[in-house]
């Protein structure tokens, strides 16, 4: 079987299908080079809102087609009466296997999944600055160039951030969603993009999703049941750091506020543990650069006049792989260090502040198992409890805050 009839493109071979798309890979006649072409299914309803689907995944992919961890978009179309006048996307190729098929016999080692998940923070980040969430973060989502760096595609289901609550429906891959988009609590947020970025790193590392069960039930229902009630497991591998652990159930938890708030703020997390570990740290690269440091869904640049089909290309500039610095005392605002104890029902918690403890200073702590959270000028917490507790602590000077540290007993 053949691809449709492309005006200057010759036909190759067929990549691959989806749910709404198939992928065919062409050579383009000038410039001569090979290109991926994505186009709707025929069996596909070209509906309003399947067309719409489309035009946003080609404005949005188009929007971000300087970065460098983002498959590029080199033109879009329709196709001709004859091929049922389905529109078209020509990308550029990647060759397969993708991502979630590369790890599943090998998983990533420590060094290259941190690099990674650094990288693909990064694209998604950019995104978020440009209002734009993904909303379909996962492994087959990320392809492999020939140089061999991940790059994020699949903007099919993308939204506006000011725009997502007011969607009817939301299609979402059942392993890599959160909470709170399979109960419906939510549309998709910048938190719901992290946690299934935070899933995508987990199966890096595992060569499955974070709550598949090997020989077990694995059907959308089951892995329901376990993504809303079930802890966030540990990848269970030796070689991975416990901080790089905790960091992925942070991003797994439930509740999105005990996530990392941004995907830069995961990818920074991911740089500590890349230093902690004796490596050179990946840098982030983000649009805008340093322009916006904090939590904000807000976009970062205006849309052009004409509306969002136009397509804005932007400079990628490297943030420095740093750490925030408190602008008085001039030290990296690392986590504390944090300590927890049992003694029957008591745990006791107690930690060290990063640096020079100033005047004002707070801590901010939140409990995984309960959900309960607050801020103290004290350095210790105690709790009565029989079960397994777990409890996130990271210190506030004025506006900066160091990274979330987690201890459990």
């Amino acid at each position: 079987m053949n691809g449709p009839a492309l005006p200057g493109f010759t036909y190759l071979d067929r990549l691959g299908t989806g749910g709404f798309a198939e992928v065919f890979l062409y050579e383009q006649e000038w410039p001569r080079r090979k290109v991926a072409v994505k186009v709707v299914r025929p069996d596909v309803p070209l509906t309003e809102r399947e067309k719409a689907l489309f035009t946003s995944e080609a404005n949005s992919m188009a929007q971000l087609a300087d970065h460098p961890y983002i498959v590029t978009v080199i033109s879009a179309g329709i196709l001709g009466p004859a091929d049922g006048g389905r529109p078209y996307l020509v990308l550029r190729y990647c060759p397969p296997p993708d991502l979630g098929v590369r790890v599943r016999s090998t998983p990533l080692t420590v060094p290259d999944a941190l690099a990674t998940g650094i990288k693909l923070a990064s694209a998604i980040e950019t995104a978020h600055r440009a209002g734009i969430l993904h909303r379909d973060i996962k492994p087959s989502n990320v392809l492999v160039t020939t140089y061999g760096e991940p790059a994020l595609t699949d903007f099919g289901i993308a939204g506006r951030i000011h725009e997502v609550d007011a969607d009817r429906e939301v299609r979402i891959s059942f392993p890599w969603s959160s909470p709170e988009l399979l109960d419906g609590r939510s549309n998709g947020s910048v938190s719901s993009d992290v946690y299934s970025l935070g899933a995508t790193i987990w199966n890096l590392l595992v060569g499955r999703s974070p709550f598949a069960q090997p020989q077990g039930d694995n059907s959308a229902r089951a892995l329901s049941v376990r993504i809303l009630h079930q802890a966030p497991p540990l990848t269970q591998r030796r070689d991975v750091p416990p901080a790089f652990d905790r960091l992925l159930q942070q991003c797994l938890a439930k509740d999105p506020a005990h996530r990392p708030s941004t995907a830069l703020e995961l990818a920074r997390g991911m740089q500590q543990i890349e230093a902690q570990l004796g490596f050179a740290r990946t840098p982030i690269a983000v649009e805008g650069g340093m322009g916006v440091m904090g939590g904000s869904s807000a976009p970062v640049f205006a849309s052009p006049q004409g509306g969002d089909d136009a397509t804005v290309v932007k400079p990628v500039s490297i943030v420095p792989a740093g750490e925030r610095r408190r602008p008085d005392a001039g030290v990296p605002m690392r986590p504390p260090a944090l300590s927890a104890t049992r003694k029957g029902s008591k745990v006791l918690f107690t930690w060290k502040a990063s640096g020079t403890l100033r005047d004002g200073d707070t801590f901010e702590w939140k409990r995984d198992d309960t959900g309960a959270s607050g801020r103290t000028a004290s350095t210790r917490l105690g709790f009565k409890s029989t079960d397994r507790v777990c409890l996130q602590v990271r210190q506030i000077h004025d506006s900066f805050t160091s990274g979330w540290e987690q201890g459990c007993a």
